[in-house]
């Protein structure tokens, strides 16, 4: 293989893996917008949710609706929990 197409294509690859930082890096810094509003029919729960990327600071602890499961799925009850730097 000649020189010159090893270049060439070390040169593409550079690029192409610049513009798919680029575009991972915009598709995260949009703002999460309102959150949908919980309504109190039914059955709720506690729950942490984040919407969008970020810092802690997006993580939201709000009632929500307990979900149904449906054929072949389990619903399990989570007691306790933990979050390392990881």
């Amino acid at each position: 293989m000649k020189l010159r197409y090893k270049i060439t294509g070390g040169f593409l690859a550079i690029v192409a893996i610049a513009l798919l930082s680029l575009g991972l890096v915009l598709s995260h810094t949009k703002d999460c917008g309102p959150a949908p509003e919980f309504t109190g029919d039914g059955e709720s729960m506690k729950a942490v949710r984040y919407r969008c990327y970020g810092s802690p600071e997006v993580l939201e602890y709000r009632d929500v609706e307990k979900p149904v499961p449906g054929d072949n799925e389990v619903l399990i009850r989570v007691r306790a929990a933990a979050v390392n730097p990881l």
